[in-house]
């Protein structure tokens, strides 16, 4: 890779090497520190070099999480040492690169947050629920 991983996504690896087999959360997957190198590279196949913007993007998206049920949809950090390595949903079906949070450390702000406010909930068939009776405003 030629970036670095800002410190935030070590400490999330060293805590725990994700698991694809078990939902963290909104049907999102925390991937494998292997599975996550593999998707990077495979990504990187998908980069149409005529669009330079895109190229760039790609190669400084490192994913971390992965929607259950469609593989191309990633949620990456964008190792960009100029910036604050926002998380952005990247979808390469749609080619919807959209913006989601500020750094990992919202994301996973904005995670426990739904849980302490039991908006959502896990119904032991690996699949996340929104209860809207609790329904907040984050």
């Amino acid at each position: 890779m030629q970036f670095n991983l800002p410190e935030e996504i070590y400490e999330l690896y060293g805590w725990h090497n994700g698991n694809i087999d078990q939902l963290v959360f909104e049907n999102f997957n925390f991937l494998p520190l292997k599975t996550a190198l593999a998707a990077y590279y495979e990504s990187l196949g998908e980069i149409s070099y005529r669009n330079i913007v895109e190229a760039y993007f790609f190669e400084k998206s490192f994913p971390v999480f992965q929607l259950w049920s469609d593989s191309s949809v990633l949620l990456c950090v964008i190792c960009d040492a100029s910036n604050d390595y926002p998380i952005r949903m990247i979808d390469i079906s749609c080619k919807d690169y959209s913006f989601l949070y500020r750094n990992l450390t919202d994301l996973i702000l904005h995670v426990a947050e739904w849980y302490e406010s039991a908006q959502y909930y896990d119904d032991a068939q690996t699949t996340f629920q929104l209860d809207s009776k609790y329904l907040i405003q984050i």
